[in-house]
């Protein structure tokens, strides 16, 4: 359990550090308040944990909430990156895939600093990680309406562009 952790810490960090925003998410860790979700070292925790020899089902309880920690980075970031994603995809501004979408602390709540390019709302949600998953949820079924959105799109300009070859050859 220990190795797949460290695995997950190592894939969310990457997954965090290849997105196309280099800002950290600057908000705290589910298992730890007190400490940012990037500043937090499961290396570090892991091996306090074996060092302390506390029984096996307590250090499994321990090892999972660590788990949930970084699934909790995971989704934080996927929904900073979806949220980026849709604002672009909706208005067509790729040069912002350079300054995406951050999200910034706001008592026990994360505010997303952008606006929802679908329905114009500033998103707030609750740490509370049902919560959490639920919203991006709903921000991948936004992201869904406007790929479907710019393949509609697409296909209408394939056409005209199509005529206007038809009617430039004959």
């Amino acid at each position: 359990m220990e190795q797949s952790v460290l695995e997950v810490d190592e894939a969310v960090r990457e997954f965090s550090n290849n997105s196309t925003n280099p800002n950290p998410l600057n908000l705290s860790s589910w298992k730890f308040p007190q400490v940012k979700l990037e500043k937090l070292d499961i290396g570090t925790i892991i091996r306090n944990l074996r060092n302390q020899n506390l029984p096996g089902d307590i250090h499994y309880v321990h090892l999972s909430e660590l788990l949930i920690d970084r699934l909790y980075f995971s989704i934080l970031n996927s929904i900073r990156f979806v949220t980026m994603l849709t604002s672009v995809a909706s208005d067509g501004d790729f040069s912002r895939l350079s300054t995406p979408a951050d999200m910034g602390p706001d008592g026990d709540y994360l505010t997303l600093s952008i606006v929802n390019p679908l329905c114009g709302d500033t998103k707030i949600l609750s740490t509370n990680m049902a919560v959490v998953i639920k919203h991006l949820q709903i921000l991948l079924s936004d992201l869904e309406t406007v790929v479907h959105q710019l393949v509609a799109r697409y296909r209408k300009f394939d056409l005209v562009s199509r005529g206007l070859e038809e009617n430039n050859q004959g």
